[in-house]
């Protein structure tokens, strides 16, 4: 997998409380909060046709690219409705392909256990609200082991578009990254989830992608 090379140009963990775009850059809350409000600002702004056709056209470039022409094994996740909504491309994704000698491609779903996130095949049929009401694989579903994974497609509260994110703070997927190691990691989300500038903290897995 091409490595995407991984520039830091301040020292430590923040960026020195940089004002960036209305925020204080070092402070992930602060970053949460704004892009919070832009997220009101902008679905007071748009229609739910635009907000459709956004959501459509990040779907299609994240299937247009070379990453998803090539995976078989793909980690998606089950939306909360602040995220980019996955339910079309579940579905559509886990249908049988028109050309019975193409494989088929396999999605998985994570679940919360404890402070980690375990991989479970995904089957529409075997769902059940899990942590904070995310709908979740049951238990009963196989077991995915990371290293599987050839497409991974992560949420977040905010991203650079060089690859960096932000997440919830409960750093499930902060976990999770480093374990991906065939995976091309990428990041999807809605046009105000897109800033400047995040903190970078040592462990932070920079993603390979982000499409918005």
């Amino acid at each position: 997998m091409p490595e995407v090379p991984v520039e830091r140009t301040l020292a430590g963990s923040t960026l020195a409380g940089e004002s960036t775009d209305g925020y204080r850059a070092g402070e992930k809350q602060s970053v949460r909060k704004w892009v919070k409000e832009r997220r009101e600002v902008w679905f007071a702004e748009t229609t739910p046709e635009e907000r459709a056709a956004c959501v459509a056209a990040i779907w299609a470039q994240v299937e247009s690219s070379e990453a998803f022409r090539r995976a078989r094994t793909i980690l998606l996740y089950a939306s909360l409705p602040d995220e980019l909504p996955t339910g079309i491309v579940l579905e559509r994704w886990s249908r049988a392909t028109e050309d019975p000698m193409k494989p088929g491609k396999k999605l998985v779903l994570p679940l919360v256990e404890g402070e980690s996130l375990r991989l479970k095949s995904y089957q529409s049929n075997a769902l059940q609200p899990g942590y904070q009401g995310i709908l979740e694989p049951l238990l009963s579903c196989p077991d995915v082991p990371p290293e599987a994974i050839d497409l991974a497609i992560v949420p977040g509260r905010a991203f650079t578009a060089d690859g960096w994110r932000l997440g919830r703070g409960k750093s499930f997927y902060d976990r999770l990254l480093p374990t991906l190691v065939n995976a091309w990691k990428v990041g999807v989300a809605y046009p105000y989830q897109i800033v400047e500038k995040l903190p970078i903290e040592p462990w932070d897995v920079r993603l390979d992608a982000v499409y918005f």
